[in-house]
This record gives structure tokens, sequence and C-alpha cells, in this order.
């Protein structure tokens, strides 16, 4: 995991969506927030409640907001964003299937038999004919 980058942090739009659900009202909450930055420094509380601002206003990604989501990774979780990245796209993925109704299974179709070797003598017999 991580690829021995532990601070490296990949986005994506699924990484996006992650920090916009779990992150940006959490730092911004007036409760939560200073629970969840205690242990940064102030430098670090205030890029990260500015990243999370940038990020709460942003409808859609962009390349902008993609170093935003990464930032603010490597602000809350240090040297170990990367493992973090990782950890809440695994769990994010296996909290979206569950979420997902899924799919009756479909019928298959009996699978026609093998014509067998005198079925296909038979058959060229009566083509012949």
């Amino acid at each position: 995991m991580a690829l021995d980058k532990t601070d490296a942090v990949p986005v994506d739009t699924h990484i996006w969506q992650v920090a916009q659900r779990r992150y940006v009202g959490r730092v911004l909450d007036p409760k939560q927030g200073p629970e969840m930055l205690k242990l940064l420094s102030s430098e670090h509380r205030d890029q990260a409640v500015a990243l999370a601002r940038q990020l709460k206003a942003s409808k859609a990604p962009t390349a902008k907001t993609y170093e935003a989501a990464q930032q603010l990774f490597i602000h809350l979780f240090g040297d170990f964003a990367g493992w973090a990245q990782g950890l809440l796209f695994s769990g994010d993925l296996g909290s979206e299937s569950k979420k997902t109704p899924s799919k009756a299974p479909t019928k298959r179709k009996p699978a026609d038999p093998q014509p067998t070797a005198s079925d296909r003598k038979l058959r060229l017999r009566n083509s012949t004919k």
C-alpha cells in the first residue's frame, strides 16, 4: 500500500468526494473542528481550515480542488497521508457496495448440448442427400 510513499496522496473524483463528505464539514464544524485539529500546529490548522473552505465552495472537482484535497489530507495526516488515503478509499468502497442494492441473478440459458460424433455424421449424411 502506498508503494513506500506513505506521504503521497493520489486524488481522483472518488477521493475528492471522500474529502468533501468526511472532512470538510468536520474541519469547519465549531464543535468537531477544534477537537480534530488540536494536534496540529497553528499554521497547519489555519491551512487545513482554508483548504476545507476552498473544498466546500467547489461544486465539481477541478485540478485546483484536487490539489486542495491532497493538501488537506497531508495537513491532517502528515507523513502518513498516503496510508490514510488508501484506507479511506478502501473503506469508502466497502460502504458504497453496501448501499447499492444487488441485482437479482439472471437466469442463464441452458447450454446447448455438444453434438456427438454420431450426430455430426448423421447431419453430414442428411446434408448430402
